[in-house]
């Protein structure tokens, strides 16, 4: 019995109609195993548990530790040793929070809410993250999560966002050119104005889209404040635009009632039609 091995030539090729099936099958499986990752369960969810129970414990141990001070009139080593210890966990799980990223829209909101129920508490006890640290990592998980959150089309707002970074880019190398470049700089600057006018009355259905409104409204603002008479009054009617629906936006991602959080005092809804999600971002 020969113990050749057998040559490429000699070894058989499978057919086209089995490779097809065995890249069909390679797909599926890769297919199932994305869906399987993607249907799991949100880490930020089992994070606010953990948090949510070091927090309980925490209280208990310190209403412990109060009622052994009141009896015996004085502190007791291992209450104190069990509240510190407790205090310690509650921190940690706390810190926790913002080192898991959410993977779904509802983790964030779920998130969201447990931060605003809880920060005023944990601020001062020490943990590693401060408000402003708070509110960088929140923007860094709607970054991540834009996608889910607004859906992958584009709302209009972004795509006019998207004209003006490159119309003032534009301005910008116009600008450079000094008096050579002065008449494509004027052409830039109007259609700068009319885009920014165009944002104003788009409605944000994603994060590209609100960063695009708070750019024109921060220019709109500048206005008011240093620009000419006639033109403070369309600036700030502009910049409220913008506002209002970035305002209505960030209540549809957080799920806050803006009626009910003190919006309505400088934003009615009788007058805000702005404050009405876009379709984009349904």
């Amino acid at each position: 019995m020969s113990t050749a091995r057998k040559t490429k030539a000699q070894t058989a090729e499978p057919s086209l109609r089995e490779r097809v099936k065995v890249a069909r099958a390679s797909a599926t499986r890769l297919s199932r195993r994305r869906s399987q990752a993607a249907a799991g369960p949100d880490p930020i969810l089992a994070a606010i548990e953990r948090h949510r129970t070091a927090a309980q414990a925490f209280h208990e141990s310190a209403d412990k530790a109060d009622r052994t001070w009141e009896v015996q009139g004085g502190t007791d080593p291992a209450a104190e040793a069990a509240w510190q210890a407790a205090d310690l966990a509650q921190i940690e799980a706390w810190n926790a929070l913002f080192d898991t990223q959410p993977t779904t829209a509802a983790g964030l909101v779920a998130l969201l809410r447990h931060v605003g129920e809880h920060a005023e508490s944990m601020l001062d006890t020490g943990g590693s993250y401060t408000a402003a640290s708070i509110f960088d990592t929140m923007a860094g998980h709607v970054a991540a999560l834009g996608g889910q959150l607004y859906g992958s089309r584009h709302c209009q707002a972004s795509v006019i966002a998207a004209r003006l970074g490159t119309s003032a880019a534009e301005w910008f190398e116009a600008d450079d050119e000094g008096q050579a470049g002065e008449i494509r700089r004027i052409a830039v600057e109007e259609r700068i104005t009319t885009l920014s006018e165009a944002i104003s009355y788009a409605r944000a259905g994603a994060p590209a889209g609100m960063m695009g409104q708070l750019v024109v409204a921060f220019s709109a603002v500048d206005t008011v404040l240093n620009g000419r008479a006639d033109l403070r009054e369309p600036a700030a009617s502009r910049a409220e635009r913008c506002l209002l629906s970035i305002a209505a936006a960030l209540c549809a991602l957080s799920g806050i009632d803006r009626e009910g959080h003190g919006a309505s005092y400088m934003m009615s809804g009788r007058i805000d039609w702005m404050a009405f999600l876009s379709p984009e971002a349904a």
